[in-house]
């Protein structure tokens, strides 16, 4: 019987010690106070430094394929709503309007990723919603993307109304006199 109540008595101080545990972690739990950002934070101290190490976490597809788009096909959603926009140009508007190409710099960001923004009067449209900036700042508080060139719209639109593949729109591609990284943001059909 000594060695049963032995056993008993070690159950039975276990079970309280356990119960210790338990109720320790609950009142620590309890006086933790619970971490909640404000609308704009996600972009500044704190809540940027988690964004990057998710960023991170992701790999090479970038804070585009958190929201469920890859960063090449957002890419190419900017540069195609870039397009159906310079398509509906006048010929007037088309030459007071530049293409500006951002460089998407983002920690893991693929080469060729980035936006396309239109200017026109000194405000930047964002084609894709349409949303329209009075400076690159105001669309871009989180200093994500870079400057990688500019293209008269004018320009842009000789190459995408040349036959693909002639020399028509390479001579109209050339004169673009795009950076290596704006280019890379272009579909091969463009590139002639």
């Amino acid at each position: 019987m000594a060695i049963s109540n032995d056993a008993a008595r070690r159950r039975a101080a276990e079970a309280a010690a356990k119960k210790a545990a338990e109720a320790a972690t609950k009142k620590v739990a309890a006086k933790k106070p619970t971490r909640t950002f404000a609308k704009d934070e996600l972009s500044k101290g704190l809540g940027r430094a988690l964004r990057e190490r998710a960023t991170q976490s992701l790999g090479a597809s970038g804070l585009a394929s958190a929201r469920g788009i890859p960063a090449a096909d957002s890419t190419a959603k900017s540069v195609a709503a870039a397009k159906a926009a310079l398509s509906k140009l006048s010929a007037a508007d088309a030459k007071k309007t530049d293409v500006v190409f951002l460089k998407d710099t983002r920690p893991g960001a693929p080469v060729d990723s980035g936006t396309v923004l239109l200017r026109r009067d000194g405000r930047f449209t964002e084609p894709v919603t349409g949303k329209s900036f009075d400076s690159l700042a105001r669309f871009d508080s989180e200093r994500a993307y870079a400057p990688a060139g500019t293209a008269k719209a004018a320009d842009l639109l000789a190459v995408l109304k040349a036959p693909t593949g002639t020399a028509v729109q390479r001579a109209a591609y050339d004169k673009l006199n795009l950076d290596p990284a704006a280019k890379a943001m272009l579909p091969p059909t463009w590139r002639a």
